[in-house]
């Protein structure tokens, strides 16, 4: 029962830090830096992903370690595969732009 309720505190820990980061990088980038480059917004929810992408780099490799639930299995995302994804999220924040532009 104490590992079902430590899980659950775990789950609502992700999703208000979801909440929160994402919300906070999600305004600042597409309400406030899209802007600038005045294009049709129809591609923004590429950069939703990206934003996305990077929360699951930033919890996989520091946030599981100082929350809740402790496993032997928390490991942390290889260097390469955080490279790969960081370089993805960063290409699909800048996509919207630069596709709004070309086509628009």
């Amino acid at each position: 029962m104490k590992k079902v309720f430590i899980a659950g505190l775990e789950m609502l820990r992700i999703i208000l830090v979801c909440l929160l980061v994402g919300g906070l990088i999600g305004f600042v980038v597409i309400e406030n830096i899209y802007p600038i480059w005045n294009y049709p917004h129809e591609k923004d929810w590429m950069g939703a992903l990206g934003i996305l992408v990077l929360m699951f780099v930033l919890y996989r490799n520091r946030l599981q370690f100082n929350g809740f639930y402790r496993s032997e299995k928390n490991a942390k995302l290889s260097p390469a595969v955080t490279t790969v994804l960081i370089t993805v999220s960063v290409i699909m924040l800048a996509m919207p732009p630069i596709i709004g532009k070309m086509v628009g």
